[in-house]
């Protein structure tokens, strides 16, 4: 879902708007170089050979940034930030979205709210990394609690069950190899120390005799 920006007593009419763009592209390569091939530069904010930053050039105006979990349930959860025409973003908060195929809408809308208020609070700096960083910390949790698996991940989450009973069982069955084996041996040995002392008390009465 999409917020309106809100500035507050902000006039960013009055703010260069090159300026804006620079910024963004400053963070946008920083974002490049952290997020690697997680982050996505659609804008066509990138700098000319002199270094600076073709305006007319801005095209489908969004960055996207890929959201992971250790969870093989949940497909990526991916941040959307949307700058819109003349918009003067750092010096505004940018629009927010967010794209979470396991998540129902409502859910997902709530979160992307959190984002926009937390975007909102930080006006006037660069916010992605840290919106990025928020989703890395809490949507486990609430994919955990919220999430609805589709149907390939139903499938790969039995499969992954299954493979874990088929761990367990095997284990099991290796420790139970381990004791009978080693009752084997206990026995062995003290059969063989039988033998020995029948052995000397037999030695013990021929020598009597």
């Amino acid at each position: 879902s999409l917020q309106p920006a809100s500035v507050g007593d902000l006039d960013v009419g009055s703010m260069d708007r090159e300026e804006a763009v620079g910024e963004r592209g400053e963070e946008a390569m920083a974002l490049a170089a952290i997020l690697e091939d997680d982050f996505a530069d659609l804008t066509g904010e990138f700098p000319d050979e002199d270094g600076k930053m073709a305006l007319e050039r801005e095209q489908r105006r969004m960055w996207t940034a890929e959201v992971r979990t250790e969870d093989d349930r949940w497909k990526p959860c991916v941040l959307e930030v949307h700058f819109p025409p003349g918009t003067a973003y750092p010096f505004e908060p940018p629009l927010i979205s967010v794209r979470a195929p396991n998540l129902p809408n409502t859910i997902r809308r709530s979160v992307a709210a959190q984002l926009a208020a937390q975007a909102a609070s930080m006006t006037g700096e660069a916010v992605v990394y840290t919106l990025v960083a928020w989703l890395r910390e809490h949507i486990p949790a609430i994919l955990d609690e919220h999430g609805t698996m589709d149907a390939e991940a139903a499938e790969r989450a039995a499969v992954l069950a299954a493979e874990e009973e088929a761990r367990k069982e095997a284990e099991a069955a290796a420790k139970s190899d381990v004791r009978l084996s080693g009752h084997s041996r206990l026995e062995r040995t003290f059969a063989r120390i039988e033998a020995r002392r029948e052995e000397e008390d037999r030695e013990e009465e021929d020598r009597r005799r």
